[in-house]
């Protein structure tokens, strides 16, 4: 079955998905969507990371289960938080470069404060961050000139350096951190999953390999090794897109992985137990896992998915004739 931490990052990505769901079905513009969609995919791509390293640390939108934000709280887009303590706010925009800069950096004229001075930092997009740097540094090489010629305003040197030191385009506290993204891949984003799609990727890889040394390192004979290790990776591939992709909750994807799990077992007991001599059994073995093959094929709909899965399958083929070798 899936561990503790494969399922709280299932749960992650199933909790992406609905919030993303919600943006999207909005009449809002692309560009508002686009906007909420960074606060959230920042987060989820935390708390992932944050469970893959085993970090008590979370991610909260106002989005969030539990969260300390309110709905568009003026105190923060994310907050990074630690039990009940909240460590870090952070503001997000996902804008252009210029629109960017007047949100995030830009002076009030009343405070001569950058609008979110109080902010641990301000999040934007690869191509934001890129211009925000050039032209916080063109400002401050001009407020330096002036100071050279008696025309000092320490305040904007010290409003353009601590927003220099806060510009990220990615969340990185606790030694927790995030991918970056661009505004052509954000807008893609609002269109179809992509991270959904990615992520699961690199968590079904992870349960492929839990399962595989999990199950091959057992004291069993090698087709029966081989059965536990391809039931144990297909069961828990089977519920992760079940509780992602369908909404299905736990007790209800722990049944479906026990389902694929035993039949698939069950298929290589009963091609050991009833088939006689070695010969007769690598050929019914290597039918079992082309029928399998097939069945993952017509099921999983991601084409790198099914390039994995066929890589799986065709190191059983290859495991089938080393152990039949074996026995001869």
């Amino acid at each position: 079955m899936l561990t503790n931490e494969r399922k709280a990052q299932l749960n992650e990505l199933a909790l992406y998905d609905e919030h993303r769901a919600e943006i999207v079905a909005t009449n809002q513009s692309a560009a508002t969507k686009v906007g909420f969609l960074f606060e959230q995919v920042q987060a989820t791509d935390f708390n992932c990371e944050a469970i893959e390293q085993d970090s008590p640390l979370r991610a909260y939108t106002d989005r969030s289960r539990n969260t300390p934000l309110r709905r568009n709280d003026p105190l923060a887009d994310i907050v990074i938080c630690d039990g009940l303590s909240m460590l870090a706010t952070i503001q997000a925009k996902a804008r252009t470069p210029k629109n960017t800069y007047k949100s995030m950096c830009s002076p009030e004229q009343e405070t001569h404060r950058p609008p979110y001075s109080g902010a641990s930092m301000l999040l934007c997009t690869q191509e934001a961050k890129n211009y925000l740097y050039k032209e916080l540094f063109r400002r401050l090489a001009k407020e330096k000139y002036r100071a050279d010629n008696g025309q000092s305003r320490l305040l904007a040197i010290a409003n353009y350096s601590e927003c220099l030191t806060k510009i990220t385009d990615r969340i990185a506290f606790g030694g927790v951190e995030t991918m970056s993204w661009s505004l052509e891949n954000l807008f893609l984003e609002v269109e179809a999953p992509y991270y959904t799609d990615s992520k699961l990727m690199e968590v079904h890889s992870a349960i492929c390999a839990e399962s595989w040394k999990r199950n091959l390192s057992a004291c069993y004979g090698g087709g029966y090794a081989l059965s536990a290790a391809l039931g144990s990776y297909l069961g828990d591939r089977t519920e992760s897109f079940g509780v992602v992709l369908h909404g299905l909750n736990a007790t209800a994807g722990c049944t479906v992985n026990a389902a694929v799990n035993g039949c698939i077992q069950a298929g290589f007991a009963l091609v050991n137990g009833v088939l006689t001599g070695q010969r007769g059994k690598q050929i019914a073995g290597h039918a079992l896992l082309g029928t399998l093959d097939a069945l993952c094929n017509s099921l999983i709909s991601n084409t790198e998915c099914k390039k994995a899965a066929s890589g799986i399958f065709a190191l059983g083929h290859k495991i089938m004739d080393c152990v039949s070798k074996n026995n001869t």
